[in-house]
């Protein structure tokens, strides 16, 4: 069966431009920015590399603190501030995603290779215990029954609408499904996880020797036939797909299923497989290292772009029967620019290695701002980001099987135009000349400077040589 490949839209079809005139903005969520564990006020509260985080929907923030090897509840108090607590008994190791159902807090257990599983109580959040839900804890690629399963470093997880979990597992290279079966929970890998090459696939380096290592690489495709390199994060899309943050082919992928194919299917929604930072169409944008990412309410995107110390957004959407499809990506700017431009000497970006990302409800929600809490993982802090709401198409449309778009508002169809304002094009951004000429001094004194340093090396192993020397004819002279 032929499938139809990803289509990249223009963003005329998409809606809406976000506002110019409601800017991009940021504050500090919770942490002082000190490294560490400690509870109390937010702004004093400490985070020891926070990595993902997830929202209640009384808004209390539950963060993943890696290092710490916990999880930490940052809740409203009576005084309309926050106060940061930590679960008291924690049995995790470097705790990675987070995923909610109901009343289920669903953890990646990383560095125990397990998922693990609490009931959310009534109160007192920190007093919650874990299980096992899936994973022995033995490092590995087991499909089968949940308990005798294994996984290789899972670092995100998301809850399907049947209650099923899909798994980014990451150093096994693919994604996994934890379904009921029978009464039983079972675990299948549903995309990635090859050992075996398929057709033209751009293929890494295996993580081992063991030729039962999954490979790494880049392929889109039938489930089984699809590659990944490093996949760390997933999010569930508005009609029902699965967005993929493949964090070392610098791309975000999509899952759909299939019910021809009796599988789920792999295409890439933006980026291309090399790293870079730039802006505009998604097939000819570029990131670096996204790690994670959530779907706003207004259907919009948003990647922590780790290795650009920045967040993405992907817009223009255009819904068909099973997916929405997305025309262009830009850099959340924050103040007077983005993060991942060229900064001046001693000037730090806004975000220092960026790495969950999480929409914000409950008592957060307004109606014309998209509210986002971000872990600041370099940082160690929790950041508040708002971005304008991106307005609603005015005319629906969809895409038939050839990949066209079709008007479903008849009586919108003899007046479907915009404003020129509203369809222009996004741009790549580009850098002012005045500071890639700063930038190029910066860079010919840093390799002077290092040409200095290795001449200096050079002497003092010289030193060293002949110091060696001494002591060995004076260790000779005395024997």
């Amino acid at each position: 069966m032929q499938h139809r490949p990803c289509q990249r839209h223009s963003h005329a079809s998409g809606g809406r431009r976000r506002s110019e005139t409601v800017r991009d903005a940021t504050r500090v969520l919770c942490g002082s920015g000190q490294r560490g564990c400690g509870d109390g006020k937010a702004t004093v509260a400490t985070f020891n590399t926070p990595i993902a985080l997830g929202c209640l929907i009384d808004g209390t923030l539950v963060v993943s603190d890696c290092q710490s090897n916990t999880l930490r509840f940052a809740a409203h108090d009576d005084k309309g501030g926050f106060r940061v607590h930590a679960l008291r008994n924690s049995s995790f190791l470097a705790p990675r995603g987070l995923g909610l159902d109901a009343t289920l807090l669903y953890v990646c257990d990383t560095g125990h290779h397990m998922i693990k599983v609490g009931l959310l109580p009534d109160a007192f959040l920190e007093d919650m215990d874990f299980g096992v839900f899936a994973g022995s804890g033995r490092k590995g690629l087991v499909d089968g029954l949940a308990a005798s399963s294994a996984f290789h470093h899972p670092s995100s997880l998301v809850v399907l609408a049947d209650h099923s979990v899909l798994v980014a597992d990451t150093g096994n290279h693919c994604i996994r499904s934890i379904h009921r079966t029978h009464g039983q929970w079972c675990v299948r890998t549903i995309a990635g996880g090859a050992r075996a090459l398929g057709p033209n696939p751009v293929v890494g380096r295996r993580s081992s020797a063991s030729s039962n290592t999954p490979l790494p690489g880049y392929a889109d495709g039938v489930g089984p036939t699809a590659l990944f390199r490093g996949p760390s994060g997933l999010a569930l899309g508005p009609l029902g797909e699965v967005f993929v943050a493949d964090t070392f082919n610098h791309c975000v992928r999509v899952l759909t299923w299939s019910e021809d194919a009796g599988a789920w299917i792999v295409e890439t929604l933006a980026g291309q497989p090399k790293s870079g930072h730039i802006n505009g169409a998604c097939d000819s944008a570029l990131f670096n290292q996204p790690v994670g990412l959530c779907v706003a309410p207004d259907e919009s995107i948003f990647v922590a772009d780790k290795g650009n110390n920045c967040l993405r957004q992907l817009g223009g959407v255009v819904r068909s029967h099973d997916r929405c499809y997305y025309s262009w990506v830009r850099t959340v700017t924050i103040e007077s620019f983005a993060p991942s431009q060229v900064f001046s000497k001693g000037v730090e970006p806004p975000f220092l290695l960026p790495k969950g990302v999480c929409t914000l409800q409950g008592r957060y929600a307004k109606p014309d701002q998209v509210l986002l809490g971000v872990c600041d993982s370099g940082n160690h802090l929790v950041r508040l980001v708002s971005v304008p709401s991106i307005a609603r198409p005015d005319v629906a449309s969809s895409v038939d099987a050839d990949g066209r778009e079709e008007d479903l508002d008849d009586d919108n169809n003899n007046n479907n135009s915009m404003d020129e304002e509203d369809t222009e094009e996004p741009t790549a951004e580009t850098v002012p000349k005045h500071e890639l000429d700063a930038l190029q001094r910066e860079i010919e004194q840093l390799r002077a400077d290092n040409a200095t340093y290795r001449q200096l090396l050079e002497v003092a192993v010289a030193k060293m040589h002949e110091l060696s020397s001494l002591l060995e004819a004076r260790s000779d002279s005395t024997n």
